[in-house]
């Protein structure tokens, strides 16, 4: 049930998880054509996701701060050639599960990049 709350909260209040993106933020790194991005959530602590051409899946988590970095730094690596990865799943609501790698053209990733840039500056000068 906790799962559950935990991810009901998340999922009502989208806004104030984009507002502290930045300060909850590890890294966010093009790699491969996907991108390798390690945050601090609300519903499950740090964890690493790698997102696709249409789908993100979260592929790791971690009990502190100084794990997260160091995990994200091994995510960059090992996703390079990777065919598959494992998406790690959600406590008891969703089960582990393999998913094909779908790696984005330099033109999607840069334009999916560019995205973030763009939401980072609007947020910095304060317009929603």
């Amino acid at each position: 049930m906790d799962d559950f709350l935990k991810l009901f909260g998340a999922v009502m209040n989208p806004q104030k998880g984009l507002e502290s993106y930045e300060k909850r933020c590890i890294g966010r790194d093009p790699v491969d054509g996907v991108i390798v991005s390690t945050v601090f959530t609300e519903d499950c602590g740090y964890e690493t996701a790698v997102l696709m051409r249409t789908k993100v899946r979260i592929v790791e988590r971690y009990a502190s701060k100084e794990e997260a970095v160091k995990g994200h730094a091994e995510w960059m690596k090992k996703i390079v050639g990777k065919e598959s990865i494992m998406d790690t799943g959600y406590g008891l609501l969703l089960e582990e599960e393999e998913y094909p790698v779908e790696r984005m053209t330099k033109s999607e990733l840069a334009k999916k990049m560019k995205g973030f840039e763009k939401l980072r500056t609007r947020k910095r000068r304060g317009k929603s």
